[in-house]
Parts: C-alpha cells; structure tokens; sequence
C-alpha cells in the first residue's frame, strides 16, 4: 500500500511539472516526465528555467509564440517568421474620416438613380 501512494505522488509531481512547463510555452510531455523522474526538484527545475524568452523593451517573460508582450504590449517579431506583405501607410483620422465620407455619398447617389 505504501508503494502505490508514493507512486501516486510522483505522478503528482509530473503533472504539476508538465502544467507548468505547458504555461511556459513548453511541451507539457517533457515537464511530466522531469516531475516523474524527479519528483519535488523536477518541480523546482521547471520553475527556475521558466520560458527562456524575454520580451526586448521591458524583459519580461514572453511565451513562445506570442505577437505582443503581455507587459507593455510591445509588438514581437520572430526571426524564424517570414515577414508580412508591406501594408499601406497608416491613414490619419481626418482622412479615414473624408473617405468614409464620399463612400457614403457615393451610395448614396446610386440609390438615387
């Protein structure tokens, strides 16, 4: 009965390892198996290596994967990314405005008709 509980335990410790190293960005398969080889320090291991990505502008922690750092919102570029196709400079309020402006009376003068 003794086996079975610390059996038990070490699953335990794998699954919490492998939740977290999911949290991190990581496969949650190679945390499970640290927790259930090494119990409480797979733990703490998982815990000290975190995610291993930190965000330019501010340092923060950054899951992989992600296109803004949920610290300061600064937008992440990856290098393994192709980069997008260039888009159209970005239009000021007014003249976002004025081009609503004739589209709407552009439909409005073939409802007209």
């Amino acid at each position: 009965m003794d086996l079975l509980i610390v059996i038990v335990v070490w699953i335990i410790f794998g699954i919490i390892a492998g939740v977290i190293w999911h949290n991190n960005g990581r496969s949650g398969n190679g945390g499970f198996w640290l927790g259930i080889l090494l119990g409480p320090l797979g733990i703490i291991l998982v815990l000290v290596m975190g995610s291993g990505l930190a965000c330019p502008e501010c340092r923060g922690s950054v899951v992989r994967g992600a296109s803004r750092c949920k610290h300061c919102g600064a937008v992440l570029v990856s290098a393994s990314t192709p980069s997008a196709e260039p888009t159209a400079p970005p239009v000021s309020d007014r003249e976002r405005h004025r081009q609503m402006l004739e589209q709407f009376r552009a439909r409005q003068g073939e409802k007209g008709k």
